[in-house]
């Protein structure tokens, strides 16, 4: 009897002859195409508003020429934190950790790993300011960094007119 491979699963096929209630049994295991599926991308991190590119490694479990776009599905644990496209694209949404699973068309996860995305903002705690010529000011702030580095080494202030003030 001929055997159509459907869905990757243990299964016990039974055949058995009309004049007999004995039952012949053998175990049948359908493979997925594709095994050992891991993301590769070493530094799993972006900032807010960027992408990256995920990168898979597999092993085919067959001979044909089969590309990982007709059996492989990625998803994000958390599209408020970052969403990915059908072809392993990500884009940072906000600040946080999502999960970024590659799934087979039946939605087993092949590979899963931690994303950090990175959002950083910085928020001047006072209105604009009148400061008398000759006087100065020290403006007050606020860093808000997803990643809790230190904001103070990695400021640059600049101003629009430098004739007016620095």
């Amino acid at each position: 009897g001929k055997i159509n491979a459907l869905k990757p699963r243990t299964t016990t096929i039974k055949v058995k002859d009309l004049n007999s209630d004995t039952y012949k049994t053998k175990q049948i295991t359908v493979t997925y195409p594709l095994s050992n599926v891991s993301i590769t991308n070493q530094n799993f991190s972006i900032n807010k508003g960027s992408t990256l590119q995920t990168t898979i490694n597999y092993t085919k479990n067959v001979s044909d020429s089969i590309t990982e776009a007709n059996y492989i599905k990625y998803s994000s644990s958390d599209t408020s934190v970052a969403t990915i496209s059908s072809t392993g694209l990500i884009t940072g949404i906000k600040g946080g950790t999502a999960t970024i699973y590659v799934k087979d068309n039946y939605g087993t996860i092949l590979a899963q790993k931690s994303l950090t995305v990175i959002e950083r903002t910085i928020t001047l705690n006072e209105s604009n300011q009148t400061i008398i010529m000759g006087n100065n000011k020290t403006l007050n702030y606020t860093c808000n960094y997803s990643d809790l580095a230190t904001c103070t080494n990695q400021l640059i202030w600049t101003s629009s007119n430098t004739e007016v003030a620095t």
